[in-house]
Protein backbone atom coordinates (compact mmCIF):
# COMPACT_ATOMS: atom_id res chain seq x y z
CA UNK A 1 0.00 0.00 0.00
CA UNK A 2 1.56 3.42 -0.78
CA UNK A 3 0.76 6.67 0.46
CA UNK A 4 1.40 8.56 3.57
CA UNK A 5 1.78 6.35 6.78
CA UNK A 6 2.55 9.18 8.87
CA UNK A 7 0.96 12.13 10.35
CA UNK A 8 1.81 15.29 8.51
CA UNK A 9 4.83 17.51 10.07
CA UNK A 10 2.87 20.70 12.19
CA UNK A 11 4.82 23.69 13.33
CA UNK A 12 3.19 25.65 16.59
CA UNK A 13 2.30 29.02 16.08
CA UNK A 14 4.49 31.67 17.78
CA UNK A 15 2.30 32.54 20.33
CA UNK A 16 0.48 29.25 20.96
CA UNK A 17 2.96 28.47 23.74
CA UNK A 18 3.07 24.89 22.48
CA UNK A 19 5.79 22.37 21.63
CA UNK A 20 5.90 20.72 17.92
CA UNK A 21 5.61 17.61 20.56
CA UNK A 22 2.95 18.24 22.28
CA UNK A 23 0.94 19.35 19.12
CA UNK A 24 1.76 15.51 17.41
CA UNK A 25 0.84 13.73 20.40
CA UNK A 26 -2.51 15.67 20.27
CA UNK A 27 -3.37 14.72 16.34
CA UNK A 28 -2.03 11.37 16.67
CA UNK A 29 -4.97 10.79 19.35
CA UNK A 30 -7.11 12.52 17.33
CA UNK A 31 -6.39 10.44 14.32
CA UNK A 32 -5.01 7.11 15.40
CA UNK A 33 -2.67 4.49 13.71
CA UNK A 34 -4.55 1.71 12.69
CA UNK A 35 -3.49 -2.13 11.62
CA UNK A 36 -2.48 -2.08 8.30
CA UNK A 37 -3.71 -5.13 7.09
CA UNK A 38 -7.35 -6.15 8.91
CA UNK A 39 -10.29 -7.88 7.94
CA UNK A 40 -12.82 -5.50 5.59
CA UNK A 41 -15.40 -6.70 8.71
CA UNK A 42 -13.11 -4.87 11.33
CA UNK A 43 -12.82 -1.80 10.22
CA UNK A 44 -14.77 0.64 11.62
CA UNK A 45 -14.97 4.41 11.76
CA UNK A 46 -16.44 6.73 14.23
CA UNK A 47 -20.32 7.39 13.25
CA UNK A 48 -20.30 4.73 10.40
CA UNK A 49 -22.62 1.44 10.75
CA UNK A 50 -19.49 -0.12 8.03
CA UNK A 51 -16.49 1.14 5.85
CA UNK A 52 -16.98 -0.13 3.04
CA UNK A 53 -19.67 -1.65 0.83
CA UNK A 54 -19.61 -4.21 -1.79
CA UNK A 55 -21.62 -4.11 -5.46
CA UNK A 56 -21.70 -6.93 -8.15
CA UNK A 57 -21.72 -5.15 -11.62
CA UNK A 58 -22.89 -7.07 -14.92
CA UNK A 59 -24.41 -10.07 -14.88
CA UNK A 60 -23.85 -13.63 -13.28
CA UNK A 61 -24.28 -15.43 -16.64
CA UNK A 62 -21.29 -17.52 -17.42
CA UNK A 63 -21.27 -17.19 -21.64
CA UNK A 64 -19.03 -19.71 -23.68
CA UNK A 65 -15.56 -18.32 -24.76
CA UNK A 66 -15.73 -17.18 -28.30
CA UNK A 67 -12.51 -18.75 -29.71
CA UNK A 68 -11.32 -20.98 -26.94
CA UNK A 69 -13.51 -24.18 -27.15
CA UNK A 70 -15.12 -25.31 -23.47
CA UNK A 71 -13.94 -22.61 -21.87
CA UNK A 72 -16.76 -20.03 -19.77
CA UNK A 73 -16.60 -16.56 -19.58
CA UNK A 74 -18.04 -13.92 -17.64
CA UNK A 75 -19.19 -10.05 -17.40
CA UNK A 76 -19.11 -9.53 -13.49
CA UNK A 77 -16.91 -7.16 -11.61
CA UNK A 78 -16.90 -6.52 -8.09
CA UNK A 79 -16.67 -2.96 -6.60
CA UNK A 80 -15.42 -2.42 -3.55
CA UNK A 81 -15.91 1.34 -2.24
CA UNK A 82 -15.09 2.95 0.90
CA UNK A 83 -17.02 5.21 2.84
CA UNK A 84 -14.06 6.32 5.12
CA UNK A 85 -12.83 7.62 2.13
CA UNK A 86 -15.30 9.66 -0.40
CA UNK A 87 -14.04 7.96 -3.99
CA UNK A 88 -11.99 5.02 -3.36
CA UNK A 89 -12.74 2.43 -5.01
CA UNK A 90 -11.10 -1.19 -5.79
CA UNK A 91 -12.54 -3.09 -9.08
CA UNK A 92 -11.79 -6.95 -8.89
CA UNK A 93 -12.45 -9.64 -12.26
CA UNK A 94 -10.55 -12.27 -13.19
CA UNK A 95 -8.63 -12.02 -10.29
CA UNK A 96 -7.21 -8.63 -11.14
CA UNK A 97 -7.65 -6.00 -8.99
CA UNK A 98 -7.81 -1.94 -9.83
CA UNK A 99 -7.24 0.56 -6.96
CA UNK A 100 -8.53 4.14 -8.07
CA UNK A 101 -9.30 7.00 -6.15
CA UNK A 102 -10.78 10.15 -7.17
CA UNK A 103 -11.73 12.00 -4.52
CA UNK A 104 -10.91 15.69 -2.68
CA UNK A 105 -8.24 13.59 -0.11
CA UNK A 106 -10.63 14.32 3.08
CA UNK A 107 -12.01 11.85 5.51
CA UNK A 108 -15.56 11.27 6.15
CA UNK A 109 -16.72 13.31 9.14
CA UNK A 110 -20.21 13.75 10.53
CA UNK A 111 -20.30 17.29 10.54
CA UNK A 112 -21.60 18.94 7.37
CA UNK A 113 -19.55 20.28 4.88
CA UNK A 114 -21.44 23.34 3.12
CA UNK A 115 -18.53 25.65 0.59
CA UNK A 116 -18.34 28.93 0.80
CA UNK A 117 -21.06 31.46 -1.53
CA UNK A 118 -18.87 33.13 -4.37
CA UNK A 119 -18.02 36.33 -3.35
CA UNK A 120 -20.25 39.39 -5.00
CA UNK A 121 -19.11 40.07 -8.38
CA UNK A 122 -19.05 43.57 -9.09
CA UNK A 123 -20.62 45.19 -12.44
CA UNK A 124 -17.48 46.45 -15.19
CA UNK A 125 -16.86 49.54 -14.41
CA UNK A 126 -17.30 52.66 -16.34
CA UNK A 127 -14.55 53.16 -19.20
CA UNK A 128 -12.05 56.60 -18.43
CA UNK A 129 -11.65 59.12 -21.26
CA UNK A 130 -8.25 58.70 -23.01
CA UNK A 131 -5.96 61.22 -22.15
CA UNK A 132 -2.38 62.08 -23.46
CA UNK A 133 0.80 61.04 -21.26
CA UNK A 134 1.80 62.85 -18.76
CA UNK A 135 5.52 64.74 -20.84
CA UNK A 136 2.82 65.03 -24.34
CA UNK A 137 0.41 67.63 -23.25
CA UNK A 138 2.12 70.53 -25.05
CA UNK A 139 1.89 68.69 -28.26
CA UNK A 140 -0.88 69.28 -30.91
CA UNK A 141 -3.34 66.86 -31.71
CA UNK A 142 -2.72 64.69 -34.57
CA UNK A 143 -4.01 65.78 -38.26
CA UNK A 144 -7.33 63.35 -39.17
CA UNK A 145 -5.45 63.25 -42.98
CA UNK A 146 -2.10 62.18 -42.60
CA UNK A 147 -1.65 62.47 -46.79
CA UNK A 148 -2.34 66.53 -46.39
CA UNK A 149 0.04 67.61 -43.77
CA UNK A 150 -0.93 71.25 -44.41
CA UNK A 151 -4.65 70.74 -42.67
CA UNK A 152 -7.30 71.17 -45.68
CA UNK A 153 -7.82 71.16 -49.06
CA UNK A 154 -6.85 74.96 -49.36
CA UNK A 155 -3.18 74.34 -49.23
CA UNK A 156 -3.01 72.89 -52.56
CA UNK A 157 -3.85 76.05 -54.33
Amino acid sequence: MEGRMVHMEVEPEEDSGEDKEQIMKRIVTADPFERRLKPIAADGFAGLEKCWVLRKIGDGVHYAHQYKEGALVHNTMANIRSLVWPGMNHVCKDGRVISLYVGNGLKYTEQEFFPKFPYYIHSEPVDRDEENEPDQDELPEADENPENPEGGDDAAE
